[in-house]
């Protein structure tokens, strides 16, 4: 049936001691992504990175979306930057390598 008035919670919120360190671990999060933004490598992402720090410097709180998305584009401009230095080692991109030699 569900709980009676009497048996919920007054304080839905954590105990004090957990809010300081929810705040702390999300301005060490907005910190990190300032970090990103200024990284060229993540330029492709700078307005979500952006979004995100603002939306987790208002809440003092960041979600495991957030970091889940932080994450997935790190891995994206890592990911970019090991292509672009194998272009730039190998001299070309491999996806061409049947059309050397071929002449139309």
């Amino acid at each position: 049936m569900g709980k009676r008035l009497d048996d919920l919670d007054d304080n839905p919120l954590p105990p004090r001691a957990d809010l300081a360190a929810q705040e702390k671990g999300a301005q060490a999060f907005a910190d990190q992504i300032r970090e990103l933004e200024e990284d060229e490598t993540y330029q492709f992402a700078w307005g979500t990175l952006v979004d995100i720090r603002l939306t987790v410097e208002q809440t003092n709180r960041a979600t495991d979306g957030q970091r889940q998305a932080v994450q997935n584009i790190k891995d994206g401009g890592d990911r970019h930057q090991r292509q672009l230095e194998g272009w730039n080692r190998r001299g070309g991109s491999r996806r061409y390598e049947g059309f050397k030699g071929k002449r139309w």
